[in-house]
């Protein structure tokens, strides 16, 4: 429950002030949160407890967007808190299913479950600070994008296009101009939506935003099964767990 609160606590700074480190420190603790899930996926056994943890996680989440709270926010917390005790099922069925306890073999169930639990719950409490009726393009955002775009491998793509070298300067208008016709572009198809649809398209583009980011869960599973394994190897070398074996009977069947 204290990393949930954390990652409430960082993560609506990010939100409510654009605090960039106060996002990649959110990072950090959701990946700690997602190990401590996992720990407690593997001792916790009755389904009431692990739905109590959850909704308490969920809970002190919110708490940090206090003076912010929305039906969204709500909506968005009660569909994660549903999404990780899904995880806590799959990672329990699992769990049948191993003598010893294979970390790696629990990535495609309850880490890959959790973290898209915690991806989809980070997005929704971000975008229920945006009020549909004021939805608009960032032109900050259009110019910052565009700038990156053009920056490193993609440089000179600027010459190419024009056929001749350009000065600092030139380029800066370039940007400029590009900035403003996709600002202005982003904006009237925007302002062609009737209001009573905005919210929709808040939602649609949540829908966007998390099923890309989603998309590269495959290349961050092993990064983040890596640092469950590395966390709960450090639990187990300070001896705040233990792993025990038991012996077990085995039924089989033969014809007398």
């Amino acid at each position: 429950m204290l990393t949930a609160t954390a990652l409430g606590y960082f993560f609506s700074s990010f939100a409510l002030t654009n605090d960039y480190p106060s996002l990649v420190i959110a990072a950090v603790i959701a990946l700690v949160y997602i190990a401590l899930f996992t720990l407690r996926m593997l001792v916790i056994n009755h389904a009431g407890s692990a739905a109590g943890f959850i909704a308490l996680d969920c809970i002190v989440f919110i708490t940090s967007f206090a003076y912010h709270f929305s039906l969204w926010l709500f909506a968005g917390a009660a569909v994660a808190g549903i999404w990780l005790f899904h995880a806590w099922r799959l990672g329990k069925a699992s769990l049948k299913n191993m003598v010893i306890i294979r970390l790696h073999d629990l990535s495609n169930n309850c880490v890959k479950s959790s973290f898209r639990a915690i991806l989809f719950l980070c997005i929704a409490a971000y975008l229920s600070l945006v009020d549909p009726t004021q939805l608009a393009v960032s032109r900050a955002f259009i110019a910052s994008s565009i700038q990156n775009t053009l920056s490193g491998a993609n440089a000179n793509i600027i010459e190419h296009i024009t056929g001749r070298p350009t000065k600092s300067e030139e380029k800066a208008r370039i940007i400029e101009r590009a900035a403003n016709a996709v600002h202005e572009a982003g904006n009237q198809i925007i302002n062609r939506v009737p209001p009573q649809l905005k919210p929709a398209l808040l939602v649609g583009l949540g829908i966007i935003i998390f099923l890309l980011i989603s998309s590269i869960i495959t290349v961050l599973i092993p990064i983040v099964m890596a640092f469950v394994w590395c966390f709960i190897k450090l639990l187990l070398k300070i001896q705040f767990i233990t792993i025990k074996t038991e012996k077990v009977d085995k039924e089989t069947i033969t014809i007398t």
